[in-house]
């Protein structure tokens, strides 16, 4: 009895000292974060109801209220984060507050103080000039080499530059431009590095792991092979999400995917002669010769031409998952790319032939290679950033943000962390020279090919007050005014992730840019960016999206147009995999408090590790979930059935069908031409003009001598019928529908009896 009785006088005291053990800081923390991320998934759920509706910033409907609940939701769960951060930054403002009044004190001293300050900067500067003195001494002959081929490089770059802008176009100058800018990367290789050899100078961050004989055989394998086999099964994923069905999914061929198409198909019938000229939309060939490279060997039809959008986008698979890992670990990394794998928009444009997915890849190599640079000191992944940048200047609009993103970022590096670019004159050095070698040729080209370099930007920029950009956002948004405009596309910023719509004709779903969890972790993670500021990774993103938003967005009308917001998609996926992982090594801490502070629980050692990769694996699973059927269900069922997006594609189709030579009428409304690129692409070798009256048609029914076919869209049928039954100009004949493979009818077909049709309907 004695011994019951002591042991129930030990309860009370081992339950107090388990009670006084918790931290209840921490927990309220967690539970108040807990409260957050419960009312921002339940905002972006009601906000993610209104996009269906299709509305874009002009057709804002969601509540203020609610949009506020948001913001301040993600902001107080971002502080909750970023909880010592804030309370350091705060510290060290009330100290420098503190300060103030003896710095002020000191005003009187200022000559003193300036005259200290001078000759401070004399004496650093003196002892700069030093060690270069010590350094030139030291030169090796790689350091001489190195200089005396990259000087060649020059050369060769200016007489590329100065034939580049000459009135008369010269041949020779794209082959001084490449020789320049392969002289400076063998120049870049030569340079003296703290590794061997080039290659390994551009070694990959995932590095074999160091093992050990007392380790078990699985773990070996993960720590040796790990990052290889996580990025091998990200590729297959992507591979399978967007290789079936290729050249029937999407079932809409674009007339912009088609003119893309028909750009390669210059390159293809050897039409295009140097680099150094424009194609479709004022663009750089270079651009369009990505998809003829891959049709060459894979044919120059549809296939091949989304063949090459493929193998761009699981190439921006692979430098994402290299860019995460050079500032996180490998969940990251995977989560990461893995979120990228699974969208929707990323899968849309891997499978369209449109050079978009061409932008997003060259943004983020150019971001991956300028951070090999910078960390690596690199003057080889130096020199290839700024090639990478001179490519972004020739592929879609998009992909030139790398010119507000690298420059920002380097500054925000020198104001907010600037010891991480100490030591880094000779990689900034070389990088200056890169971006002239690679860039000079083409700036001088542009400043003699007319405004084929603002050309798109003129039409889509809202500060162009054009008459017709007037007319535009009169018809959009009631207003002319520039500010009330940039005032409410600023207002739809919130509301990008789930509650406005597509407003391209090029995709165009009906269903957000991000599904509720993913956005709510990015809704978060911004402002966890923001408090987090001095580490790069954080300001590279922020600089990323703010850039993209800005000049993507805001600055631009029909926002949001994805394809222009195309580029951050990486940078949203990273973000959101930063913040999760944060959350998750909160997970872990907990399991492991809970687990010291429950003695008889217990857990393996690698129990937190499992559970927290299993809350990312659930969260990357109901993304594919959500993506997956959005892309492969809903959107078929939008597009694929509605003659508003398959009527060109329909009568594109039918008339690939058709023998070489074949003229067609087309008999529509102004909404329609006959020249369209999807027309010209699906059926080359067929002609055809358009009919808007009647009278028009009976006369190009009259002047026709070869195989003609007339098609007649829906929405002329009615016109056609009433015209035949009225007699008159048009001869009589039959008039039937065309029923296409997804079994609907968006034209038809009307054969005059005493002319041979070139085809017949099914």
């Amino acid at each position: 009895m004695g011994r019951v009785e002591a042991e129930s006088r030990l309860k009370p005291a081992a339950r107090g000292d388990w009670l006084r053990r918790i931290n209840w800081s921490l927990l309220l923390r967690r539970a108040t974060f807990v409260l957050c991320l419960l009312d921002i998934l339940a905002a972006e759920s009601q906000l993610s109801a209104l996009v269906k509706t299709g509305g874009g910033a002009n057709r804002v409907t969601a509540s203020p209220a609610l949009v506020a609940l948001l913001l301040v939701a993600s902001f107080g769960a971002a502080g909750l984060l970023c909880w010592q951060h804030v309370f350091d930054g705060v510290a060290e403002a009330w100290w420098t507050l503190r300060q103030a009044p003896e710095a002020l004190q000191n005003l009187r001293h200022l000559p003193q103080i300036a005259r200290a300050w001078l000759l401070s900067r004399r004496a650093a500067l003196q002892a700069q000039l030093d060690r270069w003195r010590i350094a030139l001494h030291a030169s090796t002959w790689r350091h001489w080499a190195g200089l005396a081929l990259a000087w060649i490089a020059m050369v060769l770059a200016l007489i590329a530059s100065a034939l580049a802008g000459a009135a008369v176009p010269v041949l020779a100058a794209q082959w001084f431009w490449l020789a320049g800018t392969l002289m400076l990367l063998v120049a870049a290789c030569v340079w003296p590095s703290a590794h061997l050899s080039p290659l390994h100078r551009m070694r990959w961050r995932l590095t074999f792991g160091v093992t050990s004989p007392r380790w078990s055989r699985w773990r070996a394998l993960w720590n040796r092979w790990g990052d290889w086999l996580l990025l091998g099964a990200l590729l297959a994923v992507g591979a399978a999400l967007r290789l079936p069905n290729l050249a029937s999914m999407p079932y809409v061929v674009h007339g912009d995917e088609a003119s893309c198409a028909l750009e390669a198909l210059r390159w293809l019938h050897g039409e295009v002669h140097t680099l150094l000229s424009t194609g479709w939309y004022g663009l750089p060939v270079l651009g369009y010769g990505i998809p003829a490279l891959v049709m060459h060997f894979a044919g120059d039809d549809l296939f091949g031409l989304r063949l090459s959008s493929v193998i761009v986008g699981l190439l921006s698979l692979i430098v994402l998952y290299l860019l995460a890992r050079e500032f996180a670990g490998r969940r990251v990394a995977f989560v990461a790319t893995a979120l990228l794998a699974v969208s929707h928009l990323h899968i849309q444009f891997s499978r369209s032939g449109i050079h978009y997915i061409h932008a997003l890849f060259a943004v983020e190599l150019t971001l991956w290679l300028l951070v090999r640079a910078l960390r690596d000191r690199s003057a080889v992944a130096a020199v290839l950033a700024a090639t990478a940048m001179s490519v972004s200047a020739q592929v879609y609009f998009s992909a030139r943000l790398v010119f507000v993103i690298v420059p920002l970022f380097i500054v925000g590096l020198w104001l907010l962390n600037r010891r991480l670019l100490s030591g880094r004159g000779p990689t900034l050095g070389w990088l200056i020279a890169g971006l002239l070698a690679t860039l000079g040729p083409l700036a001088s080209f542009f400043r003699t090919a007319g405004d084929t370099l603002n050309s798109r930007t003129d039409e889509v920029l809202i500060l162009n007050q054009t008459p017709w950009m007037r007319d535009h956002l009169i018809q959009q948004f009631g207003t002319a005014d520039i500010l009330q405009v940039l005032l409410r596309q600023l207002a739809a910023v919130p509301l990008l992730p789930t509650a406005v719509a597509d407003q391209s004709t090029q995709y165009g779903p009906l269903y957000s840019l991000l599904d509720v969890g993913v956005a709510a972790l990015v809704t978060i993670g911004f402002f966890y960016a923001l408090l987090r500021l001095r580490k790069p990774v954080y300001l590279l993103l922020t600089i990323w999206i703010v850039g993209t938003v800005m000049f993507g967005g805001i600055l631009t009308i029909d926002m949001p147009d994805w394809q222009r917001l195309l580029v951050m998609l990486p940078a949203l996926c990273l973000l959101a995999a930063l913040l999760l992982e944060d959350i998750l090594e909160r997970v872990e801490q907990g399991i492991v408090s809970l687990a010291d502070h429950l003695p008889s629980l217990r857990l393996p050692s690698l129990a937190p590790t499992l559970a927290a990769t299993l809350l990312a694996l659930v969260l990357v699973g109901l993304s594919a979930n959500w993506n997956i059927q959005r892309y492969f269900v809903d959107y078929p069922h939008q597009t694929n059935h509605d003659p508003w997006w398959t009527t060109y594609t329909d009568i594109g189709r039918y008339l690939g069908t058709l023998p070489a030579g074949t003229h067609f009428i087309l008999f529509s409304d102004d909404s329609l031409v006959a020249d369209y690129a999807t027309l010209h692409y699906l059926a080359p070798g067929i002609t055809g003009s358009r009919a808007v009256t009647t009278d028009e048609l009976a006369q190009a029914l009259a002047n026709s001598t070869g195989p003609t076919v007339t098609i007649v869209t829906a929405g002329r049928a009615s016109d056609l019928e009433q015209a035949l039954e009225a007699g008159g100009t048009l001869p009589p004949g039959s008039f039937t529908p065309y029923v296409t493979t997804n079994h609907t009818t968006t034209f038809y077909l009307f054969t005059p009896q005493q002319a041979t049709p070139g085809g017949t309907g099914g």
